[in-house]
């Protein structure tokens, strides 16, 4: 019966199949993948698939994570990647280690941006420590000279912006789109989460504090888990690597209140190019 010419059926096949722990849904599921655009088709046949960890070809395997990879560009609410990262994290940990020694180059690009990257400046030397004071008085004594859009996306690389932010169609998913930012918030506002990011972190975006019994200290976003784990992303920067803590190892987790975003970002940046940056950012990533 499976698969079947509609998705209602087929989502209801593909479910019990799975919950049967048939390894003979993995090739008709594989194919759907491949047949439909619709992103919550793709989604929901990937999270079915996800925890199915027996009966895969090593060639399935690699057709499976590359369908993964595609979920990077999901869209939708802002829980999208959050949501996105717990499948990907699951997908993962079903893998065996012989899986995941042959796989190793394709898993590292879960979770990366495919886009060329921004340029980004290392050892540039320090400017000053920028107070948002300073910012706001720069921004506003230069409100009539028209600024470099070109120079404000370099900036956004080399502020390292680009390592967790989408801006004009490059960057990273690992934080929130900055598209609509400058709709949304102030100039005060968004001049204040640069220089202070951690007085107010959104609740999505917070990561989680964890000392287990070794008194170790993980410190990342959780990424799902197991009746036995859970699992860390520790490094944003590169999510598809997760730590799996053992629940009954956990002596305290609580919500930590420093964020994912480093502080003394502007503090490499001239003021010339703090005002071409804050520009591509009040633009939306659109030239006018």
């Amino acid at each position: 019966m499976y698969p079947a010419k509609s998705f209602a059926e087929n989502y209801l096949l593909c479910e019990l199949l799975v919950y049967l722990d048939s390894p003979k849904v993995i090739e008709p599921t594989l194919k759907l993948l491949a047949a439909t655009n619709k992103q919550q088709e793709q989604m929901f046949y990937i999270y079915s698939l996800r925890n199915l960890n027996h009966g895969w070809t090593l060639d399935q395997r690699r057709e499976f994570l590359a369908h993964v990879k595609k979920m990077d560009r999901y869209e939708g609410s802002s829980y999208m990647q959050r949501f996105v990262g717990f499948i990907r994290s699951d997908v993962v940990a079903s893998l065996s280690e012989e899986e995941r020694r042959e796989l190793a180059p394709l898993i590292a690009t879960l979770g990366q941006s495919d886009d060329p990257p921004l340029p980004t400046v290392t050892n540039r030397p320090h400017v000053r420590d920028w107070k948002m004071e300073d910012v706001l008085a720069a921004l506003d004594k230069a409100k009539d000279r028209p600024r470099n859009l070109d120079h404000g996306r370099e900036m956004f690389g080399v502020a390292l912006c680009s390592r967790c932010h989408r801006l004009g169609g490059a960057g990273g998913t690992i934080g929130p789109d900055l598209a609509g930012a400058s709709a949304r918030y102030s100039r005060r506002d968004l001049v204040d989460s640069i220089i202070h990011p951690s007085r107010i972190i959104d609740e999505k975006y917070r990561d989680t504090k964890i000392l287990t019994a070794d008194g170790d200290v993980i410190v990342g976003q959780l990424a799902g888990g197991n009746k036995e784990q859970l699992y860390f992303a520790a490094n944003p920067l590169e999510p598809s690597q997760i730590t799996r803590i053992p629940r009954d190892s956990i002596e305290v987790r609580q919500a930590s209140f420093i964020s994912p975003m480093p502080s003394g970002l502007l503090n490499t940046l001239t003021e010339e190019e703090i005002l071409d940056l804050m520009a591509w950012l009040e633009s939306g990533g659109k030239k006018p």
